[in-house]
C-alpha cells in the first residue's frame, strides 16, 4: 500500500511542468530557490545581482509536493543554492534530504514579508562565501 502510494505521488509529478529558473542566468555561481509569496522579492533580488554582474538565477515553486521534476538538475548547475523561507527551513531540510545538496538557509520568521533588499544581501553574502 505504501508503495502504490508513492507511485501515484509520483505519477502526479508527471502532469505537472518541469523545475525551470524564472529569473537569472541559466547556471552560474548562486541559485535561489523560494515558494509562496516571496516570488516578487527574490525576483527583485535576482535581477539586481545579475544587473550588477553577478551569475545568480532563481527558481519558484508553486508545489512543494511532489518536487517538479528536473529541480535536481536545475539546481546542481550552480555553484550554492540558497533556500529563502519565511520559516525556520523546513524546505531546506527536503532539498537536502531528496538530493544531498548543502543548501543554505536564508531564513526571516518575523511574520512580515521579505524585501528585495533582504534577499539581495542574503545572496551577497552567500556570494562572498568561500566554497
Amino acid at each position: 500500500m505504501t508503495a502504490l502510494r508513492a507511485e501515484k505521488i509520483d505519477r502526479i509529478a508527471l502532469d505537472q511542468p518541469p523545475a525551470a529558473v524564472t529569473s537569472g542566468v541559466p547556471s552560474g555561481d548562486v541559485i535561489v530557490l523560494g515558494w509562496g509569496a516571496s516570488y516578487g522579492a527574490i525576483r527583485a533580488a535576482t535581477e539586481e545581482l545579475c544587473e550588477d554582474g553577478h551569475t545568480v538565477g532563481n527558481v519558484h515553486l508553486t508545489q512543494l509536493w511532489p518536487l517538479p521534476r528536473g529541480l535536481e538538475e536545475v539546481l546542481r548547475r550552480y555553484r550554492k543554492v540558497v533556500v529563502a523561507e519565511l520559516n525556520t527551513g523546513q524546505l531546506r531540510s527536503i532539498i537536502r534530504g531528496q538530493y544531498l545538496i548543502d543548501a543554505q538557509g536564508l531564513n526571516q520568521v518575523t511574520g512580515q514579508p521579505f524585501t528585495a533588499g533582504t534577499v539581495a544581501a542574503g545572496l551577497r553574502a552567500a556570494l562572498e562565501e568561500k566554497p
